[in-house]
């Protein structure tokens, strides 16, 4: 929503917090590590090193803007996603994946077999150290930021960026990896079916899916609003991890097992989020209701704006057929305002939580 003022988890040089060190010094180790990683590859096929170079910018720019799509009730600060990538590409993908998915496939070799491994590795290993390390990306984004999660679509959308990042880094693996396949033949042709594959073909079930989804989970557990939030965190954990190991299993190995997959996982997603979405206008309706100094916003406010994008636009049209379309732009402002409200009050911001609430007063008319 374009209307809305306050950005969250802006991340900007701030040296006295841990986490801002934490986030530098794990990034930087990271990117060591994944550079060294795919630097030999690279070596032997610059091409499509350079390709999955040219192709990773219009990724990350198409998942950024994707992922302002949710953004309903604020905005991620841009240097929050940023952050958020950046850990995902390197510290989550130098740090935990690269090393640690090789190595404990090994051992589960030693110990199942090498046929088990190849088969299975992959699907147990990846879900528990790729979204492990993701999801230590929203706690190190939080301290970086030296802001706490308000609704668990807060998580969601970190632990969304962190895989953005890590998805631009195993795409340029996959890329090298393929033209290894291919002799080094048409890398040009490879390269590029590879990132089409795996970002339009294979894009609902990315890793933007299983992390938003664990990211979920964490936030139902950390602010979760309802009965039964620590079993429903554990379950959407479990169901973003399970998700990731699904695809990666042996059991979608036939082309119709795949394209079953492909069709439920959107459902699933809508189902998420429309639960995410109910978490965040419980927020806003109780962050409102709440008596104090500024007083509660009365309900007759709060109800004009809904939980979804659906049923904003449904109260939007009966604004436009009730008073005309010049209307519209007061009822798009009135929605950030009170938002807006919502998260200063939320935050104890009592100098734009006063500023935001005489605007509303003057232009409502509400009892001050």
């Amino acid at each position: 929503m374009r209307e809305l003022a306050r950005r969250r988890f802006a991340v900007t040089f701030a040296p006295r917090r841990v986490g801002w060190w934490l986030l530098i010094a794990a990034s930087l180790v990271g990117a060591g590590m994944a550079v060294s990683a795919l630097l030999p590859g690279a070596r032997v096929f610059p091409v499509a090193a350079v390709m999955g170079l040219v192709f990773t910018a219009p990724l990350l720019l198409g998942w950024w803007l994707l992922l302002r799509l949710p953004q309903l009730w604020f905005r991620v600060s841009g240097s929050g996603a940023i952050a958020a990538m950046a850990w995902g590409a390197f510290a989550a993908a130098g740090i935990y994946a690269l090393p640690a998915n090789s190595a404990l496939i090994t051992v589960l070799g030693q110990h199942l077999g090498i046929d088990a491994a190849q088969q299975w590795g992959a699907a147990l290993i990846a879900p528990l150290t790729e979204e492990t390390g993701k999801a230590f990306g929203i706690v190190v984004v939080l301290l970086a930021a030296g802001q706490r999660l308000r609704t668990p679509m807060d998580a969601a959308l970190l632990g969304a960026f962190c895989a953005v990042g890590f998805t631009a880094t195993e795409d340029m693996l996959y890329g090298l990896n393929i033209a290894y396949l291919n002799l080094g033949e048409n890398q040009v042709i490879s390269t590029t079916v590879i990132y089409a594959a795996r970002a339009i073909v294979f894009g609902p079930v990315s890793h933007i899916v299983f992390s938003s989804v664990v990211g979920a989970g964490i936030g139902v557990l950390a602010v979760g609003r309802r009965r039964g939030r620590i079993p429903m965190g554990i379950a959407l954990i479990t169901l973003g991890a399970g998700l990731h190991g699904l695809w990666n299993s042996p059991w979608l190995g036939a082309v119709w097992t795949r394209v079953v997959y492909l069709v439920v996982v959107p459902f699933v997603v809508w189902a998420v989020l429309r639960y995410l979405r109910t978490e965040e206008h419980r927020w806003f309706t109780e962050v409102l209701g709440r008596p104090g100094a500024l007083g509660a916003v009365p309900a007759t406010y709060v109800g004009t704006v809904g939980a979804t994008w659906w049923k904003r636009r449904a109260y939007r049209k009966g604004v436009v057929e009730a008073f005309g379309e010049e209307a519209l732009e007061l009822q798009r402002v009135l929605e950030a305002e009170l938002t807006d409200l919502a998260e200063a009050v939320d935050t104890g911001d009592d100098e734009s939580s006063a500023r935001i609430r005489r605007s509303l007063e003057a232009r409502l008319a509400l009892p001050s």
